[in-house]
């Protein structure tokens, strides 16, 4: 996939636009245009979830994976889905949006995740993110201190 602009470690191909919000201290996002497809992505917030990897999907391109949970809504006039991602600091949660399935397929397969945890930056593009949960609320758990507690070794 090559990159035409590169947002919060995410690769787009082919964006119409790119709208990024003002510098703020807890909340900053991008709006994205592919095609007919809109794209929200938040690069910065006050939200600090520590998702649960044994519950998360897992999606790999070669010997790169990035764990995720995904959640869909459709209604007759507008494909939805919401990725939260759990493989860099920026673009933990990204949301897109389409007026039919073909418009929504074609947005997926221009949007990659850049990983640069290894020797080289490796691209996962977003359509193989495609397990699709019943759940909209992400898998969460706590590596420290109040709440469910990742296991060693399996959410951490």
């Amino acid at each position: 996939m090559d990159c035409i602009a590169i947002v919060g470690l995410l690769c787009l191909a082919n964006p119409t636009s790119v709208i990024l919000s003002p510098p703020s201290t807890i909340y900053r996002y991008a709006d994205i245009v592919i095609g007919t497809a809109k794209a929200e992505i938040i690069l910065s917030s006050d939200n600090l979830s520590e998702f649960d990897l044994r519950r998360m999907a897992r999606a790999c391109k070669d010997a790169t994976c990035v764990w995720y949970h995904k959640y869909c809504e459709r209604t007759p006039s507008e494909v939805t889905c919401s990725y939260t991602l759990n493989y860099s600091s920026y673009a933990k949660v990204l949301r897109l949006s389409a007026s039919n399935a073909a418009s929504f397929g074609m947005a997926e397969q221009s949007i990659g995740l850049i990983d640069r945890r290894g020797r080289d930056a490796a691209v996962v593009p977003l359509s193989l993110l495609s397990e699709v949960s019943a759940d909209a609320q992400p898998p969460t758990c706590r590596h420290s201190g109040r709440g469910p507690q990742c296991t060693e070794g399996n959410g951490s």
